[in-house]
């Protein structure tokens, strides 16, 4: 679909919700449209395992 178009493009803009209007980190939505890409992979052995995600999710500050 135009999502996976966005994510192997690397055009997270048009993967990013628009009630944000635009204000979030333009780094951080790069980082997770490459983990995302990653995780969607159409091979299974390509894909990396969950803990791994975790791992790589944990350098994002919590919202709370």
């Amino acid at each position: 679909g135009s999502i996976r178009t966005a994510f192997e493009s690397l055009r997270f803009d048009d993967c990013i919700d628009t009630n944000l209007k635009g204000r979030y980190s333009s780094s951080e939505a790069t980082t997770l449209t490459k983990l995302a890409v990653q995780c969607i992979h159409e091979s299974p052995d390509e894909r990396p395992r969950m803990v791994d995600v975790i791992q790589e999710l944990r350098v994002f500050p919590a919202n709370s």
